[in-house]
C-alpha cells in the first residue's frame, strides 16, 4: 500500500475520532448549560432563601450510665447565633445496620435503657433539626455504642 494511501486512511480516522469527541463535548456542554437554568424551588434551599440556614452539628457523643448525651455546634449567620429546635435519635442493631427513629428530643439527653435491652439497638446516632416552613434535619452523628 503507497505511503498517500496509509497518510489519507489515519487522515479519516482522526478526523472521525475528532467529531465523536467534539460530539461528546457538545452533549456535556449542553446537559451542563440545561441543568444550571433549573429553577430552585426547594423551601429550604439556603442558596434560594438566605432566611435558611443549616443546623447545628453534633460535635460528640457519648455514653454514661445508660444516658445518650452529646454537644451540639453552635451555627452563626449574620452576626446571630443560632440553636436547634431540636434532636433526633436513631438507633440500630448493627453498626452498618438501619438505623431507626427511637426519639425526638428538645434536650442533649436520652435514656437508652430501654432501646438496649427491649429493642436490641445496640448503635446510636442523633442529629439536630431546625423549623421552618418544614423541619431541616442536619448531618447525622458518628454511630456510638455502649
Amino acid at each position: 500500500m503507497p505511503k498517500f494511501q496509509l497518510a489519507q486512511k489515519a487522515l479519516v480516522l482522526i478526523s472521525r475520532l475528532m467529531r465523536e469527541k467534539l460530539l461528546i463535548f457538545l452533549i456535556i456542554a449542553l446537559i451542563t448549560l440545561i441543568s444550571c437554568s433549573l429553577d430552585r424551588s426547594n423551601p429550604l434551599d439556603p442558596i434560594g432563601n438566605p432566611e435558611i440556614f443549616s443546623p447545628p452539628s453534633i460535635d460528640s457523643l457519648w455514653i454514661y450510665n445508660w444516658m445518650l448525651t452529646w454537644n451540639v455546634g453552635i451555627e452563626i449567620e449574620n452576626d446571630s447565633i443560632y440553636f436547634a429546635d431540636g434532636y433526633y435519635v436513631y438507633g440500630a442493631i448493627e453498626y452498618y445496620g438501619k438505623y431507626d427513629k427511637l426519639s425526638t428530643e428538645h434536650d442533649t439527653t436520652y435514656s437508652i435503657e430501654d432501646a438496649w435491652y427491649d429493642l436490641h439497638y445496640r448503635w446510636f446516632k442523633v442529629s439536630s433539626y431546625i423549623v421552618f416552613s418544614d423541619t431541616l434535619e442536619g448531618h447525622l452523628s458518628k454511630p456510638i455504642t455502649k
